[in-house]
């Protein structure tokens, strides 16, 4: 928790306060639960990260928790002190899209929710596709307790972009013309500006704000030709579930074999020693990834949908076989012919039906077998016979 802490204050340290943000910090003295919605990028998370931190200052109880069920068996512990206890929640619906068995266990528990709400304050972040989704209802979908940073009265004006530039880098450095046409940029505007801040970004001027995927797309694929050691370090915090940590390789049977697979898909020694991914990921710190404690992980999901959507392009038996199945779940589906209009999802062939059919058919005895039942792949005949 405290390694949380320390990676939210380094991150505040550039945070600008955004009228969206006075929004939210002016409903959350006034009421109990506050909903901040936007894109991916727009600095959903930073906001209520940067409120929340306020709330800790003033002594309160601050708690970041990483699912619905996680929340509810914090709320019903009896040292929980409601009265001055402050909960942050990321996606708890779902991230990259609607969570029908995250949704049904916040549907189950929210007259928990709802007492106590009473006392405790609740900050969440969610994408605005999810929230406004016709299957949410309840809490959830009361306009009092919803902040849209997508709104006109709370989107980024050039000003705002201006002085978020500059806590990341001085404006000076930036051409009048490049400027004018980054000041353009909607999608992804707050994250790209950290991005572009590492030194590894700015050779490509206003173009990464331009096109951000691709930049980056060519960077990893760059790393893939004359850097194995750092494009091996981005495949295993993709096959990890975006956490890596070295001692949980040494300890687990499992992650040690996933460890040697990873080497053995980017063309590098089976005798690789730990700390050379270790060494390799600090080098990468502050664009592709953070470390919290001894584990790192992806920057931002932004980075993490890229990586994992190469990784599923070059390699995508060994993604079905190895990756965490909620991810699979999020992030892979069949090819029908159809056109393959999803961003950063991994369309698989016939050739890698049975890899897919075998890893569902594990999966559903295991903790997550709902969500693999809900999975639209499974209406697909080709799977069905498979299984």
């Amino acid at each position: 928790e405290n390694a949380v802490f320390e990676q939210w204050k380094e991150d505040d340290a550039s945070f600008f306060s955004t009228r969206a943000c006075k929004e939210v910090e002016s409903k959350i003295i006034n009421q109990n639960l506050v909903i901040v919605t936007g894109h991916s990028g727009s600095g959903k998370s930073a906001i209520i990260q940067h409120i929340a931190l306020k709330y800790k200052d003033q002594g309160w109880i601050v708690k970041r928790l990483k699912g619905v069920m996680e929340m509810i068996k914090y709320i019903l512990e009896e040292e929980c002190d409601l009265n001055s206890t402050i909960l942050v929640l990321n996606d708890p619906i779902g991230k990259d899209s609607f969570d029908k068995a995250s949704y049904r266990s916040w549907e189950a528990s929210e007259q928990t929710i709802i007492t106590f709400l009473k006392k405790g304050k609740l900050l969440i972040s969610c994408r605005n596709y999810i929230l406004f989704d016709y299957k949410v209802k309840g809490v959830l979908k009361e306009n009092a307790n919803i902040v849209n940073i997508e709104d006109v009265k709370c989107k980024l004006n050039n000003d705002e972009k201006r002085c978020i530039l500059n806590k990341y880098m001085s404006n000076d450095k930036i051409s009048e013309e490049d400027l004018t046409e980054i000041l353009n940029t909607e999608a992804y505007f707050p994250l790209l500006c950290k991005l572009f801040s590492c030194d590894i970004n700015q050779n490509d001027g206003y173009r990464f704000f331009k096109e951000p995927v691709k930049v980056v797309e060519e960077q990893i694929r760059c790393f893939r030709m004359e850097d194995r050691g750092k494009y091996c370090a981005l495949v295993l915090l993709v096959l990890f579930n975006n956490n890596f940590c070295s001692d949980d390789v040494v300890r687990n049977k499992l992650l040690s074999y996933k460890f040697k697979r990873a080497l053995n898909m980017c063309g590098l020694p089976q005798d690789t020693p730990l700390y050379d991914i270790s060494d390799n990921l600090d080098l990468l710190k502050g664009f592709f990834v953070k470390k919290i404690g001894d584990a790192y992980e992806f920057y931002h999901d932004f980075v993490m949908e890229v990586t994992s959507f190469i990784l599923g392009k070059d390699y995508p038996a060994e993604l079905t076989q190895y990756a965490d199945i909620r991810f699979l779940l999020r992030r892979v589906t069949l090819d029908n012919g159809s056109e393959q209009n999803r961003s950063c999802t991994i369309y698989l062939s016939d050739r890698n039906i049975d890899v897919l059919g075998e890893r569902f058919f594990k999966a559903f005895f295991e903790e997550c077998y709902i969500e693999v039942i809900l999975h639209p792949a499974l209406r697909d005949k080709r799977l069905i016979k498979v299984l």
